[in-house]
This record gives structure tokens, sequence and C-alpha cells, in this order.
């Protein structure tokens, strides 16, 4: 009888493991058949290509975070549905979404371009100023119209002009960007939009006038004012008129309204730059000499009024001041002024010698001189200078 350990003990039979000549293992055939690669580089561009929108947005979709390509999509590929797939991809990238407005040949992409730079308006005057495309800058501007800030940077700085007059067309009720264009824009043509817009605004046109860099806008401001001579009331806007205004007419106007002016009138006699506003501005100073007291005015009127008895006038009134003497004793262009001015000077020897010394004109220092050597003057100076600086003995 078997016991159960020998039973374990007892070998298998030999012929499981033994194979059997002629047989081949098989292997289970597939049920069907590869479809495309739906990861490889060529279908992606055939279902750009060629493929309906739906398989194109999917094949574009997979291509977020690649702008080059994205970029190269949306400028030129065939049918709309794709470049615009391609634009949205991108509207995280400022410079991709600028870069499709300002050169992108496609209409629909620069317009899709521009709407994602809505919120970024710094992009937008970019865009304003640089895109090749009339519609697209006029778009951007069109989105700008109220940060007149920003209008007015393209006004200045695009390099188109329906840009820049689109610019000044939303600003014809911000006389201060206005006058910032007039002042700064370095197209001729744009300026001058700019001045027109401005109008009759006395105040915005004096700055024009105080502050161009451009010889054609200050002068433009000037004949506007000029021509509004007759109506104008602030002394500070006339003697701009009076001073710099290109129309001898006019400055004459401006400086005769300000003929009760003494002030206004001394200032235009020294800043003008034309010799009639100058010349006139001296003689109605003149007329009030005998009334004035102010010593500037009085010195100015002694050294260059062309009336002599208002000349001597005003020397009869500074005597005393000898400071004043000494200046118009060296600096009036009238000889008989001057004289008159070294006469009241006598019993001060150092205003002589100031005048001898610094006046541009030889007559003058020669009758200064020959005062100084007078005995009575030499010698109640020599006597000061000994007091002054006593000897010691010896």
């Amino acid at each position: 009888m078997a016991t159960i350990s020998s039973r374990k003990l007892r070998p298998e039979p030999l012929q499981k493991h033994i194979k059997k000549p002629g047989r081949k293992p098989s292997f289970r055939k597939p049920s069907h058949k590869h479809g495309p690669d739906r990861f490889s580089l060529q279908h992606l561009a055939k279902a750009i290509l060629e493929g309906s929108s739906e398989e194109a947005s999917r094949a574009i979709s997979r291509l977020k975070g690649n702008a080059e390509i994205l970029s190269e999509i949306a400028k030129y590929a065939k049918y709309r549905h794709a470049r615009l797939a391609a634009v949205v991809l991108l509207q995280d990238d400022l410079q991709s979404l600028i870069e499709l407005a300002k050169y992108s040949p496609k209409r629909d992409t620069r317009e899709k371009a521009v709407r994602l730079l809505t919120k970024h308006k710094g992009a937008l005057v970019v865009v304003a100023c640089g895109s090749h495309y009339a519609d697209t800058r006029l778009r951007s501007v069109f989105k700008l119209k109220s940060k007149y800030h920003l209008l007015a940077r393209i006004a200045i700085n695009s390099d188109y002009k329906d840009a820049r007059s689109a610019s000044v067309g939303f600003l014809l009720k911000k006389p201060e960007q206005l006058v910032r264009i007039a002042i700064e824009s370095e197209y001729p043509n744009t300026r001058k939009e700019a001045l027109r817009a401005i109008g009759k605004s006395v105040s915005h046109l004096r700055k024009v006038a105080d502050n161009s860099q451009f010889p054609d806008m200050r002068r433009g401001a000037l004949k506007v004012l000029s021509n509004m001579v007759e109506e104008l009331e602030d002394p500070e806007v006339l003697m701009e008129v009076a001073k710099s205004s290109p129309f001898a007419e006019c400055r004459y106007l401006a400086v005769s309204n300000l003929s009760s002016d003494n002030s206004a009138l001394l200032e235009i006699y020294e800043g003008s730059s034309f010799r009639d506003a100058r010349n006139t501005a001296m003689m109605l100073l003149s007329d009030s000499t005998e009334k004035m007291k102010d010593t500037e005015m009085l010195s100015a009127v002694a050294k260059f009024s062309p009336y002599e008895e208002d000349r001597y006038l005003a020397i009869e009134k500074l005597e005393g001041k000898d400071k004043s003497l000494a200046m118009v004793a060296s600096n009036s262009k009238f000889k008989d002024a001057r004289l008159a001015a070294i006469g009241l000077l006598c019993s001060n020897p150092e205003s002589l010698r100031e005048v001898s010394t610094l006046s541009k004109y030889r007559d003058t220092r020669t009758v200064a001189h020959k005062r100084l050597g007078e005995d009575e003057v030499f010698e109640g100076e020599l006597t000061r200078m000994l007091d002054e600086h006593p000897i010691k003995r010896r």
C-alpha cells in the first residue's frame, strides 16, 4: 500500500515536458486596423489646412504656448476659423498680438488682435502709431477716444497722418492737450490742425507762442492773437503781442492799449525784438514823466527818451540818487543826458570815478576825469582818504 510520502516522490509523466515536432506557437492577430496618428505633425498640419473648424480648433489648441507657430497660423492660414483660434491662444502674449495688429495681412486677424488688446492702452498706442493698415490704426484710436493724454501721444508720435488727425479730432474740447501737440509735434500739418482746434482761447494761444520750439507755431499763435488785439484786455497777452507779433499794425495797437501801464511799457521797451514797438513804448512812457516817481522808470526815460525835455525832467527828479545818475551818465545814448547827469554828481567823487571807469562813451569818461581832477574835488577826496588812512609818524 503506497503511503502519502511515496506519492509525493513519484515523478510526473515526461510527456508534458516534451515539445511535439511540427507545432509552432500561434499569436492572436488584431481584429481592427490602425487609425491615423493624431499626435503626428503631419496630422496637425492636415487638420489646420484642410480640416473642419472643430477639428482645426482641436489641433491648434495643442500648440498653446508656441507663439511663433501660432503667429504664423494667425497671419497666413487659409481659413478664418483657424486664424482666429490661433489669435485667441495668443491673448496673453502682448508682443505677439501687437505684431499681428501691426503687420498681419488678414483684416480679421488684426481686428481680433486689437479687440484682445482693448484692456492694454499702451499697446493700442503702439498699434495706432505703427500699424501698416489704416483701418487698424483708426480702430485703435477709436478705442482710446476717452484717454486724452494717450491720444495726444499718438498725435505727436504716429508716423501716419490719418491716426494723428483722428486723435486731434477727439481732442477738440481738450485745449491743454492741443497745446501740447502744437508745442511738441514734429509734423507741421498736425501742429496746424491743433492750433486751429485751439480757436480763440487767449491763454492757450499764449502758451503756444511762449513755449513752442517751432517758429511756425509761434508765428501762427501770434497771428491769431494779433487779429484779436482789439478784443484783448489781458495786459500780459497785449505785451506778448507788442513784443513778438510779426505785424507792425498789431504791435502798435497792442502798445497803444497799454499806454496807461508804465510797467508794461517799460517791459516792452526792454524785451521787444522790434524797433518800432520799442520806440512807441518809450514815447508813451515819456508822456507820463511829470507824474512819474519810480526810479527805474525815470532812469529809463533819462537814458532813452527821444524827447529832450523829458530826459532833463527825469534827471532833475533823480537828483540825490547818485547810483541812478551814474547809470544814466554811463549808459544814456544821448550826450546831453550824460553830461547833465555828471553835472549832478560833482559832490560825489566815488560816482564820478565809477563813470570815468565804466562808461562806454569816451566824451563822458573825459568829462568825469576832468571833474575828478578839479582842485576842489581832488582836495576834498585826498583829505578824506588821508583821514581814513592816517600816516604813521616815524
